[in-house]
């Protein structure tokens, strides 16, 4: 027989396995009709939450919402580098609307 601790701990984990794959992997969002593409989705999802993991469990990052943290300010960051350095910027293009 289980005891009541042992279940809540796995219960605990699953659930954090079923977040971390929802809003970290995006297992939900896909846009495919055919079971095979729904399969490599899932494959990939699921992998992509392993390769979190073990990034996670060797101190590489901190938590699963870190690597996609970075990776949007990077996006962030890029955006604004590219608009800085371009003639006709995003700065300019704002200075161009008009308020009606």
């Amino acid at each position: 027989m289980v005891h009541p601790s042992e279940f809540k701990e796995v219960h605990s984990q699953i659930k954090q396995f079923h977040r971390a794959t929802k809003q970290v992997c995006n297992i939900e969002k896909f846009q495919v009709r055919t079971t095979k593409a729904i399969e490599n989705h899932i494959f990939c999802a699921i992998g992509s939450f392993i390769k979190k993991e073990f990034m996670r469990v060797d101190n590489i990052i901190v938590n699963w919402y870190q690597v996609q943290r970075n990776l949007f300010n990077q996006v962030i960051h890029a955006f604004i580098q590219a608009s800085i350095n371009t003639e006709g910027s995003f700065e300019s293009q704002l200075r161009s609307l008009v308020n009606a």
